[in-house]
């Protein structure tokens, strides 16, 4: 007798147990599904939609990129993104020089990051150019068009420049013009430490004054 009331008890307790879970499982099929970025892998190889690449130094994050679109066409071993937000290179944990641009290209074999058409911050300062190449071993920066740098009461415009992620020092060369608020000089080169940001122009130096 015992023994028929324990089976009936536990047969109502299974019961109720599986109602529940059907009764949870219908709930949850009503609540908004959490967005998933697309991911394709078809012919076209690999697409990623509203995501962000990191280069990564063991523990420490060099750099960090955010695109609307990031793919992979099959049979390469590059990485493209378009409709770029916002380009972090890091030094010491902290951002040292932020970009914007209309796309960029990762050559991986390379170890290259080319980016085009930017617009970047660099201690408080913006400047300008069609592209920029980033090693990202050596962390080394190469602007081979024109480039205009400004930053308050200074602006810089050059041919060339050539930087170094680590040491944040940039060099702008060739037909270098740089205004300041009383004066325009000319040199061979602009030498400037971002990280304590200061400045020189070097190599026959010429300077015309406003008075």
């Amino acid at each position: 007798m015992i023994g028929e009331k324990v089976r009936k008890l536990g047969l109502r307790i299974a019961l109720s147990l599986l109602g529940l879970g059907v009764l949870i499982l219908i709930y949850l099929s009503f609540l908004p599904q959490p967005e998933v970025e697309s991911v394709l892998t078809g012919e076209e190889g690999l697409n990623l939609r509203q995501a962000c690449y990191e280069g990564w130094d063991g523990q420490e994050r060099l750099w960090r990129l955010e695109a609307a679109e990031i793919y992979e066409l099959k049979g390469e071993r590059n990485l493209y993104f378009a409709g770029l937000e916002k380009i972090e290179f890091f030094q010491g944990g902290e951002p040292s020089l932020t970009l914007t641009a209309e796309e960029a290209e990762l050559r991986q074999k390379e170890k290259l990051l080319l980016i085009k058409q930017v617009r970047g911050e660099l201690q408080e300062g913006e400047f300008m150019t069609a592209e920029v190449y980033v090693d990202t071993e050596t962390r080394k920066v190469t602007c081979p068009q024109k480039v205009t740098f400004v930053k308050a009461e200074l602006r810089v415009e050059a041919n060339r420049m050539e930087g170094d992620l680590k040491s944040e020092e940039y060099l702008f060369t060739g037909d270098l013009q740089v205004e300041q608020k009383n004066s325009r000089s000319r040199g061979e080169v602009f030498r400037y430490w971002a990280q304590e940001d200061r400045f020189a122009i070097e190599g026959g130096v010429e300077v015309e004054l406003e008075l």
